[in-house]
């Protein structure tokens, strides 16, 4: 997924960022378990595959060859939805025809570029076209091509971060990927989900019965099944902790442990159990927070433009622009829909309709496009479901454009990040520094904390 997606689900979720990083990996295993169970071999008499190989990896300074990285060989059958795509540790001709003849049918058409290692393919009972992509896109001859597989390069490189190209993560992105290609309906997507966790994790009580699907085990014993093999989680709180210390003489010291990582960093508590005397941050909190960081709340009207009325805050020093800046981010979203429409919930062209209308509410949707739109980093100090903790979370733009937003030569065109305080999670105030113009003069905010 290309963009920061750990931040965003931090951001909906407010959960610590190891919580999010465990769980995903554990949904990966899943998708994996699902490409596996589904797996159907390619092709067969009369079908076509195109193969192909790419290397997946980092560039020195952004440009020049890839100097390490990953290979990964692939395969889609036309005409359908057939593919697959695995890391492989060399081309050689060896490794990619042991694939081939574990994927793809005896008889069938493949076609590829003229690297080496499938010169064999004829001999192995497929029939072969070649095209040199040196001169031409298309054989003129036999009219062979490979856009179908390089088109499913592009949504491989859309869809793995960059994060994601080491070996050691490489496989769980690709299953990941490949759930998403085979169940492009939301719908089908979310149900297969929960199916294969079912499947994957299974009750291990040897008191269930499958014929009747009626637990025997007795009220008073725990039950024995998928909690025990999820991943286990604690909460733990690295930022605002004044009321939790406030909340400290009605909990057990058992209860409460701190932690130090790092001399540099705030204390943390790592609650075991959460207490019901737990109150809200209140405002007056959050400003001594805000001071302690040498920073100040600019508070906006409440009135549903409360996000794009602190955009127009920082960019035009003023929030009469609000309306302008709505208008900007809603066309600026529906130009580039692709990019946008997976963070949206439900139809992407009714969220759009809705979101033109003055007083509807931003979602992250808005937050990242606003992001891209202007090219700026969006650091909002936000709280947790219960509202009990803040932290900072990042929104980065989605992808860098030049021509993305032009602003004129009396705006207030800022060149540093953008700081938000979303109060009490339903609102948007401007943080600004306490003794400059920009955030400039200031470190980037330490997220999560």
């Amino acid at each position: 997924m290309p963009f920061p997606r750990v931040d965003f689900l931090q951001l909906e979720l407010r959960l610590p960022r190891k919580t999010i990083i465990d769980w995903s990996s554990f949904l990966r295993e899943v998708c994996e378990h699902y490409v596996h169970t589904n797996f159907e071999m390619l092709g067969g008499e009369g079908k076509i595959v195109e193969i192909d190989e790419a290397k997946f990896g980092r560039s020195k300074n952004n440009k020049g060859r890839f100097l390490r990285g990953t290979w990964v060989f692939g395969g889609i059958e036309r005409d359908s939805k057939k593919c697959f795509v695995i890391p492989v540790k060399d081309r050689t001709k060896e490794t990619l025809l042991q694939i081939i003849k574990e994927r793809i049918l005896p008889g069938t058409t493949i076609m590829s570029d003229c690297w080496r290692s499938y010169d064999c393919l004829s001999s192995e009972g497929y029939r072969h076209l070649t095209v040199n992509h040196s001169y031409n896109f298309v054989n003129p001859e036999t009219k062979a091509h490979t856009q179908h597989i390089e088109r499913l390069w592009r949504e491989v490189r859309w869809n793995i971060p960059k994060a994601g190209n080491k070996r050691h993560h490489m496989s769980g992105h690709l299953m990941e990927f490949l759930f998403r290609f085979k169940n492009s309906i939301y719908q089908k997507r979310f149900h297969e989900i929960f199916k294969n966790i079912g499947t994957l994790y299974r009750p291990i009580s040897t008191d269930y019965d499958p014929k009747t699907a009626q637990e025997t085990t007795p009220p008073e014993t725990e039950p024995v099944g998928i909690r025990e093999t999820m991943p286990q989680t604690t909460i733990t709180t690295h930022s605002l902790v004044e009321p939790i210390l406030t909340a400290k003489e009605s909990m057990s010291m058992s209860q409460i442990t701190t932690i130090t990582k790092h001399p540099d960093m705030t204390p943390s508590l790592e609650i075991t159990s959460i207490p019901t005397t737990l109150l809200p941050i209140t405002f007056p909190q959050l400003e001594k927070e805000m001071i302690k960081q040498k920073r100040m709340i600019i508070k906006i009207a409440a009135d549903g433009n409360c996000f794009f009325r602190a955009i127009s805050q920082i960019i035009f020093l003023s929030q009469d622009q609000h309306r302008n800046m709505r208008k900007q981010v809603t066309s600026f979203m529906i130009t580039h829909e692709k990019n946008f429409e997976m963070f949206v919930d439900g139809d992407f062209k009714q969220h759009m309709e809705l979101m033109k209308k003055d007083t509807t509410w931003a979602t992250t949707a808005e937050i990242l496009a606003a992001a891209t739109l202007l090219q700026r980093d969006i650091y909002t100090f936000s709280p947790n479901h219960k509202k009990t903790k803040y932290s900072w979370l990042l929104l980065e733009p989605l992808f860098h454009d030049a021509n993305t937003y032009i602003l004129s030569h009396t705006d207030n065109h800022i060149c540093c990040n953008i700081t938000l305080l979303h109060t009490n999670g339903n609102h948007f105030d401007v943080v600004v520094p306490q003794e400059a113009t920009c955030n400039c003069f200031l470190p980037n905010p330490q997220l999560g904390v």
